[in-house]
């Protein structure tokens, strides 16, 4: 069975990662744009912020347990840390 409950747009292309904060409210996004979005389900109309990438696609995205920071992997090993606001 399959469940679809909502889509964002906004990429360009394929995504390949995703990561809930643990508010439950906010989840971020990680694309072959070499861009990271991170959205807010109350309103996903649009995205909340959009994070460049440096090199290559984004192929991981993770938050620390508290929500403070957000890290941001690309293939290349680069990697970005970020708070989010």
């Amino acid at each position: 069975m399959d469940c679809l409950a909502a889509t964002v747009e906004g990429h360009l292309d394929y995504s390949f990662a995703s990561a809930w904060h643990p508010d439950g409210r906010i989840f971020a996004t990680g694309n072959q744009d070499k861009t990271c979005r991170l959205w807010d389900i109350r309103n996903l109309a649009t995205s909340v912020s959009v994070l460049k990438g440096n090199m290559v696609a984004v192929r991981s995205v993770r938050f620390s347990s508290d929500g403070q920071f957000l890290v941001v992997a690309e293939a290349a090993d680069f990697v970005m840390s970020t708070t989010p606001s």
